[in-house]
């Protein structure tokens, strides 16, 4: 899951691995990549929801 954050210190990594994603990959100050596996539409439905539609949207390969 590709995220671009506004504000990378609010982003808490610990808090995130806690949750048992497979691993975080962060290429720039502002940009992460969550590693969750074959799940990642669910998850990506889920923050959809709380985030709304516009603000959080699955790019697919």
């Amino acid at each position: 899951m590709r995220v671009t954050v506004s504000q990378p210190s609010l982003v808490n990594e610990e808090r995130i691995r806690q949750t048992g994603v497979s691993g975080i990959v962060k290429p720039s100050d502002v940009h992460f990549q969550i590693v969750i596996g074959p799940e990642v539409t669910s998850v990506m439905g889920e923050m959809n929801k709380l985030l709304g539609e516009q603000t959080f949207i699955l790019l697919k390969n």
